[in-house]
């Protein structure tokens, strides 16, 4: 790999999780009265054998909500956004660095309905 933004559906090996629409974005449903997410992700090189494998990055993240409607609102989803024209909560995490690389996350959540849609596209 060389410096670039990659989505995960690039990083590794398996390119699909069969879930819409890539390997990148997760669709799951669950019980609007109480909405918990969890983020982890962590992306590492793995040399082969005889060489030690190096964390890259990591990241990890906790949301939780007591209602469709508190998301939709801390998360600034019940409106939508003037410059991007969406309705998707986005974080970064800070620059890590090691000897292997310098990294950095973005992550997106979006819940649904919310001031841009009902339903995530496809479904």
């Amino acid at each position: 790999m060389s410096c670039g933004i990659y989505p995960f559906g690039q990083i590794g090996a398996n390119t699909a999780n069969e879930a819409y629409p890539s390997a990148s974005t997760f669709v799951l449903s669950g019980d609007p009265r109480s909405i918990d997410i969890r983020i982890e992700a962590s992306v590492w090189d793995h040399d082969g054998p005889g060489n030690a494998d190096d964390m890259i990055t990591s990241a990890s993240r906790d949301l939780w909500f007591s209602s469709l409607e508190q998301a939709s609102s801390n998360m600034g989803l019940d409106k939508v956004d003037p410059v991007t024209g969406n309705c998707i909560w986005t974080e970064e995490t800070p620059l890590q660095n090691n000897e292997t690389a310098i990294a950095q996350m973005l992550y997106s959540v979006e819940v649904f309905p919310n001031a841009c849609r009902d339903e995530p596209y496809g479904l």
